[in-house]
This record gives C-alpha cells, structure tokens and sequence, in this order.
C-alpha cells in the first residue's frame, strides 16, 4: 500500500528538496485509509469504518470541517450520504438508473448501461433540465459526450 509521496526531482530547485514526504497516509490494521497528512505532518483527512463490514466507508472529514456520514441498504449500496453543515443527498437504485436527491429536493437522474463491472453512465439528467450523454467503447472509455 501507498504509505507517503515523496519529492524526488525539481529542477528549479534541485538543491532544496524536501526532507518530509509531500503526503503521507496511515491505514487500520485490516488496511483501511485511515488518515492522509500533509507534508507539515498535519492531518488533513481522517476515515471511518463500517465494523460490521470491513472496508465500507461510513464517515469521512477534512480538517476543521464536520464529518460526512453513509448510510447503506442490505446490498451495500450508499442511500444516504449526509453532510451536517450543507446538503446531503439521498440515492434510489433501480433496474438501469440511479436517482440522487439533494436537501432543497433537487433531483439527478443517472440513466446506466452495461453490467460485468462495466457499468456506465449514459445519460444524466440535471436538475435544471438538462441532459448530458455519454458514450463508450468495449472496454468501457468515454467515447463520447
């Protein structure tokens, strides 16, 4: 696993480079993310578990702001990310389309395609109206959009 980012060349300033890693990242001992530091050792992210099911995110939070929280239904799929200091969205699965809610009740449409692990957004509705279209190639990359 990834446990810190180091500096190795800068060729500005290829005399000064830094003695502490850019970032570093610590992990639970089933080896969750658990914590991201800057290169100042200040903690800037910080992760929580579902300990239930291990390697389910149930929180997450930058620093000095609130923690967001997941709330999951019986086949694992988020339902419900809340956020205590701005919106928080609901999710609603159905056959080929996801539909995500906000707090001020403004709704998104994900419209899928694709199944395998290839599953692909194709279309996306807008709260305001619009759509976007997506398309892809057999591998799965935007083609088109």
């Amino acid at each position: 696993r990834l446990s810190a980012v180091w500096l190795m060349h800068d060729p500005a300033y290829p005399e000064s480079l830094p003695a502490a890693p850019l970032v570093r990242y610590t992990y639970t001992e089933a080896g969750e993310l658990l914590a991201v530091y800057d290169r100042s050792n200040t903690q800037v992210r910080a992760f929580t578990y579902d300990a239930q099911h291990p390697g389910r995110l149930v929180g997450h939070r930058y620093a000095g702001r609130p923690e967001m929280r997941y709330r999951y239904d019986d086949a694992g799929r988020v339902v419900e990310q809340l956020n205590p200091a701005g919106l928080s969205y609901r999710y609603q699965y159905e056959q080929d389309r996801i539909t995500v809610t906000d707090s001020l009740n403004r709704r998104e449409v994900l419209h899928t395609e694709g199944g395998a692990g290839l599953k692909r957004v194709v279309k996306k509705e807008l709260a305001d109206g619009s759509v976007t279209h997506s398309g892809y190639d057999a591998a799965g990359r935007l083609t088109a959009q």
